[in-house]
């Protein structure tokens, strides 16, 4: 059974679950590092996933309020984040539209900017795995409805008691590696930790000019999840991923491309039409080619991909609860810098 958000502060990480994972909760834990805010854990995490999209981490959650973020520019209706969680059931967490031969699969939480869930997981898992089995899709597009792709891991859902998902983010990642067909993420806002991570799980990204990607593992104590360990310098080089891994900074889209982490910068504006311009472009091809080639590229990296993920899992039961991420949690609920010194 694996506890992970990336701010709790025990874990038990089995095989192939990252931090993504946090609808799976160690919910004793969580109260020892709440503390005196335990009482009111909807809106401290609330706070904490605004902070990690690079927000101001004072700027509270009040009903009838809003807030314009200054750290990536959205201005955020606050009282969606008081009731954040309250609407994810009532509606299609994915939704899906068929261009052609082209299926765009839209997370469909926009009241929590996409953030995943164990529902939203197996969601998005269920949907893959229906396009890899429909045979008039050649080629799968992931994006995000409303102004972000994804905002990660949804902190909300920290202390409530949920089903177990069936797929959840382990099995996102297995899907993703195994996958048949050509798959393209058209990120189309912010875009942190697994929004960040999945990105090296695809075959094609695309991001808006008002994307920012940041995945803040270092930040919070911990380390990086979903084989970006290997999937990063793969893609932007050694030093390019170490920088980005090790600093927790935020790539804007045209750092991204230059990075090598996206293909291309695309306008905010029509940003879907252009996605889908060059989609078609893939779909137009031979179906049965287009599944042995993606066979021939990523047959090589599977069991790299595998090992990387255990590792990093394995790392995970280490980083996890340690004295440097319950400094990171202090810190942030002290509204200071944390002192990682005090930890050691």
């Amino acid at each position: 059974m694996a506890y992970c958000t990336g701010l709790i502060v025990r874990v038990h990480v089995a095989e192939n679950v990252g931090v993504g994972c946090m609808e799976q909760l160690a919910s004793q834990r969580r109260t020892e590092i709440l503390g005196p805010r335990r009482s009111e854990p909807y809106r401290f995490c609330r706070r904490v996933q605004l902070s990690l999209l690079g927000y101001p981490g004072d700027c509270q959650a009040r009903q009838s309020s809003r807030c314009s973020f200054s750290g990536l520019g959205l201005g955020v209706e606050e009282s969606h984040y008081a009731e954040a969680g309250s609407t994810g059931e009532e509606q299609d967490m994915i939704e899906i539209k068929d261009d052609g031969a082209v299926r765009v699969l839209a997370l469909n939480r926009p009241e929590v900017l996409n953030a995943f869930n164990g529902g939203l997981f197996d969601a998005l898992v269920e949907s893959l795995l229906d396009a890899d089995a429909d045979e008039s899709v050649s080629v799968v597009v992931i994006t995000g409805a409303g102004r972000a792709f994804t905002a990660g891991a949804d902190l909300s859902e920290m202390g409530k008691r949920a089903a177990q998902p069936k797929h959840g983010f382990a099995g996102l990642c297995e899907t993703l590696i195994a996958y048949g067909k050509p798959v393209i993420v058209a990120a189309n806002g912010a875009s942190v930790g697994v929004g960040g991570t999945i990105m090296g799980l695809v075959d094609v990204v695309y991001v808006a000019d008002s994307a920012k990607v940041r995945c803040p593992f270092a930040a919070l104590g911990i380390n990086p999840e979903a084989g970006s360990s290997l999937t990063f310098p793969a893609l932007m080089g050694a030093q390019r991923a170490a920088w980005f891994l090790y600093s927790a900074e935020v790539l804007d889209a045209s750092a991204c491309v230059e990075a090598g982490l996206a293909l291309e910068q695309l306008p905010d504006e029509g940003f879907m039409d252009h996605v889908l311009q060059r989609a078609r472009t893939l779909a137009s091809k031979a179906p049965n080619s287009l599944r042995e080639t993606k066979e021939l590229l990523w047959a090589p990296r599977r069991d790299a991909l595998r090992a990387a993920m255990a590792a990093e899992n394995e790392a995970l039961t280490r980083t996890i609860g340690s004295a440097e991420n319950k400094e990171a949690i202090a810190a942030f609920q002290e509204k200071r810098a944390p002192d990682f010194r005090r930890s050691a």
